[in-house]
Formats: structure tokens, sequence, C-alpha cells
């Protein structure tokens, strides 16, 4: 919600006070208040997991006819809430006689700009909106659970049409997607090489919270293995039981987010504390 603050050049946006250098100024920071409150409360609101001003408006350089720049990273499948911001911010422009330029990217741009638009824009511009951490990376790991479901049988088509290679480079990227959801849910930043994905996930879900079968690291790793060979190996000898064992190992761990989803989602319903933070209670 946008309120003006005691100093009437500040305007409040979903509970971050924005300082206005001027009326006009205010102004559009007003009307960006409209959009970004509007954006959240539509269908597609819930994904969305970080807001960005940038530009004229943030640099706080403002002119009559200057855009109202804001970059929406979000989760889930973007098109849909490409359109909804679009529509919207049109609506807003036309009630307010503001431009509003919205551009929607996933946000795991956020953590790996690809280019110095991205970079530009996170040095000078003002976060507005940021979805909780935790919601962040549970909706990642619900995520991932998808794409890893898609991997699955995108690996089982290719070993059926013999194509073998794929088969286990598929089933690999399902079974390692599906061990970074793992542990998106439990620590704060992910490794980035595949075989400390791997380590980390069998320290925490074999040796230390014992809720997977050991067997599943070993596993894990002789998929990497044959992977690298299947990728850069041309001599390799590889057989149709290493791409079913790599499909079957990628079912079994999706079958186990998926009711570790549901058993964490129950452990916070009856967290009283959860409740107790919870703003729908």
């Amino acid at each position: 919600m946008a309120t003006v603050s005691a100093n009437r050049l500040a305007v409040q946006i979903n509970g971050r006070v924005l300082e206005a250098k001027d009326e006009l100024h205010r102004r559009k920071l007003e009307v960006l208040a409209k959009f970004v409150r509007a954006l959240l409360a539509s269908p597609e609101g819930k994904n969305v997991a970080k807001i960005i001003l940038y530009g004229s408006v943030a640099r706080s350089e403002a002119e009559e006819d200057s855009d109202i720049d804001v970059l929406v990273f979000a989760l889930g499948k973007l098109p849909i809430l490409e359109e909804d911001a679009r529509l919207l911010a049109w609506d807003v422009s036309l009630a307010e006689s503001e431009y509003i330029s919205t551009m929607v990217y996933p946000l795991n741009t956020v953590y790996h700009p690809h280019d110095f638009f991205f970079l530009s824009a996170f040095h000078s511009g003002k976060e507005v909106y940021a979805m909780a951490n935790e919601q962040v990376r549970r909706l990642t790991a619900q995520n991932n659970y998808q794409l890893a479901l898609d991997y699955i049988k995108s690996a089982e088509l290719t070993r059926e049409a013999g194509q073998i290679r794929a088969a286990i480079d598929t089933a690999y990227n399902a079974a390692e997607l599906t061990a970074k959801s793992f542990l998106a849910l439990v620590v704060a930043e992910l490794p980035t090489r595949h075989g400390s994905i791997i380590g980390l996930f069998s320290d925490v879900f074999i040796m230390q919270k014992q809720m997977i079968p050991s067997t599943w690291g070993r596993r894990l790793n002789q998929l990497l293995e044959n992977r690298h060979k299947a990728r850069y190996v041309w001599e390799a000898e590889l057989t149709e039981d290493m791409a079913t064992d790599g499909i079957d190992l990628a079912r079994d761990m999706t079958d186990r987010l998926r009711r570790y989803l549901a058993e964490t989602a129950v452990m916070k319903r009856d967290d009283p504390d959860e409740q107790e933070n919870d703003p729908r209670h």
C-alpha cells in the first residue's frame, strides 16, 4: 500500500519509504506504488519475487516526460505474468497519465546477471518489493520439481529412441535439479559446481538428516561420471542400463522431494510462531 509519510515528499511503497526530490518525483512514485499494488494483488502476483525501479525516476532525475521504468523478477512460468504486468501497467498509465515501462525476467537473473544493463539497474535502482527468502526458496524448489519431472519424461523418450547419451545427460539434469531443490529448502546459498552439489546434498540429507537412502549419494556420483562421459567422451561405452538407472534414481528423488515438500508445508502450518507472524492470522 502506498501512503505519504510525515515528509509529504516521501512515498511508502509496500512498507518501503522512498524519498522524493520534488512534487513531480513524488507523483511518479505514487503512480509506481499504484502499479505495484495492482500487480501483487493480481492472480499471478504470488509469483513475483522482486520489483526494482530503475532509470531516471530511481535516480531522482525525473523530468515531466520521464518513463517509470520497472524490472519484475519472478518464479514460475513468465508469459502469463508478463502479459498481466503489461496490461496493468497500461491501465495505470492511462488512468494517471504517466507511462510505466515494465520488463519481466526470471529471478535467477538477479543472482546471475548476464549483461551490463542488469548490473547498472541493480547498482542504481531501488528495490520496492522483495518476497521473503523462505518463500523464494520454497517456490524455487517447487518449480525445480516440475522441471525435473519434464526432464525425466525427456530422458525416457530419448532412451526409448536409442539416444543413450542424451538420456543419461537429461537424467542427470533431473537428479541434480532435485538435489538442488532439497538443498534450497534448508541452506541459504547453493554450491555452483556439480560435485559440490552432490557432496552437500549427501552430507545434509544422508549423513545429518538420514532421510534418504545412503546409496543415493553413490548413485548420484556414478550418474555424474556417466554424464561426463556421455557429453565429452566419444569412445565411452554407454549402455541402456546406465540410462535406466539414472532415470530410476531421478524418479525416486523427485518422489521423495514431493513428499518432503508436503511434510515441510505441514510443519510450517503447525508451527505457532509461524502462525503468529502470518499476516493472515
